[in-house]
């Protein structure tokens, strides 16, 4: 099998995975999830990373996964995203100063916080070369807080990505198929159970991300309390369950409708925002995905409040599946044929911005020490430069017809070397040790005092003699 990707998803109420094979139509192998126990994770931060280390080992005894280098996401309000414009920069330079250059737009202290950018393109300002930039920033803690957890289930974390730059990538629409009556960006919208998403591209750069601090659980919170019974058993009736002896379900729904309308507005108003904010902007389309979407009159609800197109993101358009799925999975008959969308044609492909939150430091041990063979590769590089560094006069007698000219280059070399030597001799009173058979002290001292060829400078280590010349005993160095 080809080599595959792992994403890792932590969410408020389970961790999730999925294995999925790269390529112009990425294939799905494997799926799976496993239930969080309540405060494991709140608002989409890790709480107990050792009660998810837990449940991520179980997850891959599920769901057979082999690998164990994972992509992780990220989405709750320790994240700020925003796109800002700076002076130009090169980028290794940008990278450098990046906590300096952006700490007016973060709310936190840069110290304290892990950084990342995109470029997103350059333009000119009052005759000034400017750089616009989508800038992520997230809390420390809470990133070293899922790496433990991803740690703790002996898995290596290769990068830490973005919730709402990785669902641009899964459903959002970056072609053609986007120009609808009039020009416009497309929201899309997850609704998790404590935490939504809500992502603003066009043709897959991103333009605006909002975390809301609700979701489906406030749904049931509302059910709870309107009618007076547990939290998990409104869980029960919001999902449309008959309870015996419990509240009718047109109560239930009574109340759901009701909250649900209070937070659709929320989702209107950033999407209101985010128009305002952007001279011309406007949505086009909203998609909306997420277990807090599957509840009963939530699309007819969106669709009455914000006057455009709305849809349901379907994964399943866009990529090829291996897993049993359902009808409302495969998109029911809106599905894709089934190889997945047409192949992209990467001399078209719209931009799609991507970051990396997983810090630097891990990053670099994640890479581990170089293999054996570049280790070996690199040795008889450092070899080789250091024979270079004092030509030998028998080089002569190893090249080959032809080469005659280098070979007597490096004897005269070899001679202005001996001349050199000479010198150095007499200005460091050395006239004893020139005398003394088989020794030679441009090779044992080294150019200008220097370590011996083939060695590094400071190595304690005796020199030990070539097969060629006599042993030497060691001699003492003036009165």
């Amino acid at each position: 099998m080809a080599r595959t990707r792992i994403g890792v998803d932590v969410g408020s109420t389970a961790v999730r995975v999925a294995e999925v094979v790269p390529g112009d139509v990425p294939v799905v192998v494997r799926a799976g999830q496993v239930p969080l126990p309540p405060g494991a994770v709140e608002a989409g931060e890790v709480r107990q990373p050792e009660v998810v280390s837990q449940a991520l080992r179980e997850l891959w005894s599920v769901t057979k996964v082999k690998g164990r280098q994972v992509y992780l996401g990220v989405g709750n309000q320790r994240l700020v995203v925003r796109e800002i414009l700076l002076p130009w920069l090169p980028e290794k330079e940008l990278r450098a100063s990046l906590g300096f250059q952006v700490q007016e737009f973060i709310p936190m202290a840069v110290e304290e916080a892990v950084l990342d950018f995109d470029l997103l393109g350059e333009e000119e300002q009052g005759g000034r070369r400017m750089m616009r930039i989508l800038l992520a920033a997230a809390h420390k803690p809470m990133i070293d807080a899922l790496v433990q957890a991803a740690m703790g289930a002996k898995l290596r974390p290769l990068g830490i990505d973005l919730n709402p730059l990785a669902l641009v990538r899964a459903i959002g629409t970056s072609d053609v198929a986007l120009d609808l009556d009039r020009p416009g960006d497309e929201a899309i919208i997850d609704v998790g159970a404590h935490v939504t998403v809500m992502c603003v591209h066009e043709r897959g750069l991103a333009r605006f991300v909002r975390i809301l601090p609700s979701g489906g659980r406030d749904i049931t919170l509302a059910i709870a309390r309107g009618l007076g019974v547990e939290d998990d058993v409104a869980e029960r009736l919001k999902r449309g369950q008959e309870i015996e002896g419990g509240p009718s379900l047109e109560d239930v729904r009574r109340i759901a409708v009701t909250r649900l309308g209070a937070f659709v507005d929320e989702v209107r108003s950033s999407l209101e925002f985010y128009a305002a904010q952007v001279p011309g902007a406007r949505i086009a389309r909203v998609l909306a995905v997420g277990g807090g979407s599957k509840l009963e009159g939530f699309m007819e609800v969106l669709q009455q409040r914000i006057p455009v197109p709305v849809d349901r993101g379907r994964l399943f358009e866009k990529v090829k599946s291996e897993l049993d799925q359902t009808p409302e999975a495969r998109g029911g008959d809106r599905a894709g044929p089934p190889g997945g969308r047409r192949a992209r044609d990467p001399r078209t492909e719209a931009f799609v911005s991507q970051v990396n939150l997983l810090p630097p430091e891990i990053r670099l041990r994640e890479q581990g020490p170089p293999a054996d063979g570049a280790r070996r590769r690199r040795g008889r590089g450092r070899a080789r430069a250091h024979r270079r560094l004092l030509p030998d006069p028998d080089d002569a007698a190893r090249v080959g017809p032809g080469r005659a000219g280098g070979a007597a280059a490096r004897q005269r070399a070899a001679a202005g070397t001996d001349r050199r030597a000479a010198a150095l001799r007499r200005a460091s009173g050395g006239a004893r040790a020139a005398s003394a058979p088989g020794r030679d002290p441009v090779r044992e001292r080294g150019l200008l005092g220097e370590r011996a060829p083939g060695r590094l400078a400071g190595d304690p280590r005796p020199v030990v003699p070539s097969p060629s010349s006599p042993a030497r005993s060691p001699r003492r160095r003036g009165p």
